[in-house]
């Protein structure tokens, strides 16, 4: 207390934890809680908070698998999230988002959370404003958060998807992070912007939240 106000005096980092998405003060509930969106996520519906407004955010053309749902509860501060939870036959796209929202001009990354188990991992594909994608391979995730760089391109000028690799977070919310330094990020409205795909013939149980671009 000074004089007569309160304040808060953050003495080093553990005293806070800036995990959270971003909001404004008397428009946007506190992350988690549902209601209006985070202002900075990658496309309309991308915390799972609404099922109906991610659905808004999907390439029709190809739909999102079955054993991806709505994962009601299972978010962050027990949010809504992305439940995928099934043996995919194949290299699946679990969906394709469309660009639904105003993106930064300058994007530096994209970040989302992801809590689980799975025999494979995950790879992404983010979709350049000159055409094709860079790709983003997860490889082993433990309870560590990462740092992922886009792969390295091959004869189409795309990056390779890859799904070595086993997750676990034992139990936990596990940061990824893309870093999009080189990549011009598509802003085009209603162009696909994100992909996240899965490894044939493997298990995954697997909970993804707040998928954002900062």
């Amino acid at each position: 207390r000074y004089n007569s106000t309160y304040q808060v005096f953050i003495r080093d980092t553990k005293d806070v934890k800036f995990d959270q998405s971003r909001f404004t003060t008397g428009t946007t509930p506190n992350p988690g809680t549902g209601g209006t969106e985070a202002v900075n996520l990658l496309f309309r519906g991308a915390d799972f908070n609404t099922w109906a407004d991610f659905n808004t955010s999907i390439n029709t053309q190809f739909g999102i698998k079955s054993y991806a749902t709505s994962g009601v509860g299972l978010g962050r501060d027990n949010s809504n999230a992305l439940q995928i939870k099934g043996t995919p036959d194949a290299n699946d796209y679990v969906f394709t988002a469309i660009n639904t929202l105003t993106l930064p001009a300058s994007p530096k990354k994209i970040t989302f959370y992801v809590k689980g188990t799975s025999a494979k991992t995950l790879s992404l594909n983010v979709y350049r404003a000159a055409g094709g994608y860079d790709v983003y391979n997860v490889g082993d995730l433990s309870t560590s958060s990462v740092t992922l760089t886009k792969a390295a391109l091959n004869s189409s000028n795309n990056g390779t998807n890859s799904y070595t690799g086993t997750i676990d977070t034992k139990g936990q919310w596990v940061l990824v992070t893309l870093d999009l330094t080189g990549l011009d990020l598509i802003k085009t409205a209603g162009a696909d912007v994100f992909a996240l795909k899965v490894g044939s013939k493997s298990a995954y149980d697997l909970v993804v939240d707040n998928i954002k671009v900062d």
